[in-house]
């Protein structure tokens, strides 16, 4: 799989996270928001492809995992690249 449609499939993933947790800056129209949003859930992803790309065994893929997080009592998402068993 070449890393653009590598990228495309995690962050769909990323995307489908964020709408199931009802994040509201995916769900609510507001296309100025929802695009710089966006941009920065993709530009995390293309960072942790590049970083855990060529740490890959044979057996394993890449996968996204969202959280919510509180930093200093305020909501931030931790986007994380992660190797999984095939």
């Amino acid at each position: 799989m070449n890393n653009e449609s590598l990228s495309d499939k995690l962050y769909n993933e990323a995307i489908s996270q964020l709408v199931n947790a009802g994040e509201k800056k995916i769900t609510e129209h507001n296309s100025s928001l929802n695009n710089s949003y966006l941009d920065m859930v993709q530009s995390v992803i293309d960072k942790g492809i590049a970083s855990e790309l060529d740490k890959l065994k044979d057996d394993e893929k890449l996968s996204v995992k969202v959280n919510k997080i509180m930093i200093e009592n305020k909501p931030h998402l931790k986007i994380d690249i992660i190797r999984v068993k095939k």
